[in-house]
């Protein structure tokens, strides 16, 4: 094996807590993750600052398919294709689900407090908001870390909703999602 690629920091940690080797190379989707990725042990992590479709192009571009295979280290929900992107590139790659996300089947208390902004980190995130009702959103800013979970926050099967406003992060990044919902 080649290389670990993650695309999230539940990813890095459940793996870390599963698997006890820390030698091999990571590829992250991002900076979160790669800080996450080093904390749990691993000495060669490299990011690819950006989404799933970044860390499949930074993949292709950092590794050699003839080195070994290729392992993303996935919760059983994703947003992109890695493996996919990797297999027609001529890589060996297969994707191992190491966690599971349960969704809420009712919204915390606190949504009715005093906010006036939701962050969204993935348009699953934005789809299960909207099926539980949305409360208030037409009071509320959207704000989601990329151009596909705006389109999950606004284009939902179940209802259409009128957000105050959306706001769309300039750069994949926590950082950079705080800065565009704080502006």
């Amino acid at each position: 094996m080649q290389a670990l690629l993650f695309t999230s920091a539940n990813g890095v940690r459940a793996f870390a807590d599963a698997i006890q080797a820390r030698h091999l190379r990571v590829l992250a989707v991002g900076d979160a993750t790669a800080a996450e990725a080093r904390s749990a042990g691993f000495p060669q992590v490299q990011s690819a600052a950006g989404d799933s479709e970044a860390l499949a192009a930074f993949a292709i571009e950092a590794l050699d398919p003839q080195a070994g295979r290729a392992l993303h280290i996935t919760g059983d929900h994703i947003a992109g294709d890695v493996v996919g992107t990797l297999q027609k590139a001529g890589f060996a790659a297969e994707r191992h689900v190491a966690y599971k996300s349960v969704a809420v089947t009712q919204l915390p208390s606190a949504l009715a407090g005093d906010i006036d902004t939701i962050l969204f980190h993935s348009a699953r995130a934005a789809e299960i908001f909207l099926s539980l009702g949305a409360p208030r959103a037409n009071q509320l800013t959207a704000a989601c870390l990329s151009p596909a979970i705006a389109r999950a926050a606004s284009d939902s099967p179940q209802t259409r909703i009128a957000w105050a406003r959306i706001i769309v992060s300039p750069h994949p990044r926590e950082d950079a999602l705080l800065q565009a919902a704080l502006a």
